[in-house]
């Protein structure tokens, strides 16, 4: 994930090292209704690899034109390594063309296996450069990019968030209300091997129209930038973009919804989300 400012990781480099240590202790999950199929490994939370960055996919998506796209956050799409900030207007993004690889159990020692690639099509950030954007609220905030899976991987395709089951609608919901739950999947590559560390519950902490802070004892870390959220309802709302400093330990979201309705008019006209196969569903204990 790439952190609001640098140095936050090294400051965090303790808290993360005994979180590591914990995962696989945190709150137990029930069971989920959904355990993906191993012969369609490219599905929401599954990782991707683009050039410089390591990033978590959010939801599966589809246009007019019956393609298929796996979402996931512009600023896993850097000109160079080493950027810093998440403002899309000051940063440089990478054209479109740039070829990404689906990826299972990559991890920090292991390059992990390409189950499928795909090219990028979209980037908010390429789309606000070329208009000349200046609205700081979508500069910070507008962070979503597709990438549209080759034809030969289609097959490999799940549009089901794993343990989970949804997303339940074709349509990004708003946020909910303070304190509200969401539901989530990570998977970062420190989370390899850990699989009982991907699900997460998140309490939501306020909510903005283009963005909003969540809390969870299992937040987000490095690589899981990207990935998507849930309501209780199981409508998309949001993607993982940060770890910060203010709310401390708190994540940012930034709305699916909006970002969704920015991607329409510059480029993407009738993008919509994949339904999942089965339902999403709150595990009963």
């Amino acid at each position: 994930m790439r952190l609001r400012l640098r140095a936050l990781l090294t400051t965090l480099v303790g808290l993360l090292t005994i979180g590591l240590m914990m995962i696989g202790q945190g709150p137990a999950f029930a069971a989920g209704p959904y355990t993906p199929d191993p012969q369609r490994p490219i599905h929401p939370g599954t990782q991707v690899v683009t050039p410089f960055t390591v990033c978590t996919t959010n939801f599966v998506f589809t246009d007019d034109t019956g393609a298929l796209y796996l979402g996931y956050t512009a600023h896993c799409n850097p000109k160079e390594d080493n950027q810093t900030s998440l403002n899309g207007c000051l940063m440089n993004p990478a054209p479109l063309g740039d070829r990404a690889d689906f990826v299972v159990n990559k991890s920090a020692n292991d390059s992990g296996t390409v189950v499928g690639s795909g090219t990028i099509v979209y980037s908010s950030w390429v789309a606000m450069h070329a208009e000349g954007q200046t609205d700081q609220t979508l500069c910070n905030n507008n962070d979503l990019a597709l990438i549209k899976v080759d034809e030969s991987d289609r097959v490999k395709v799940d549009p089901t968030v794993p343990h989970w089951g949804g997303p339940n609608t074709t349509v990004a919901a708003g946020f909910p209300g303070w304190f509200q739950l969401l539901y989530g999947y990570l998977n970062s590559q420190y989370r390899t091997g850990h699989d009982d560390a991907k699900p997460t519950m998140a309490m939501m902490f306020w909510p903005a129209p283009w963005n909003a802070f969540i809390y969870s004892f299992n937040f987000g870390i490095e690589h899981d930038s990207g990935a998507g959220y849930m309501d209780r309802s199981g409508r998309p709302v949001g993607t993982l973009t940060s770890l910060n400093f203010w709310p401390p330990l708190s994540n940012t979201l930034v709305s699916l919804k909006q970002s969704i309705d920015y991607a329409r008019s510059h480029g993407m006209p009738g993008l919509r989300i994949v339904k999942g196969e089965q339902a999403f569903a709150i595990p009963s204990s």
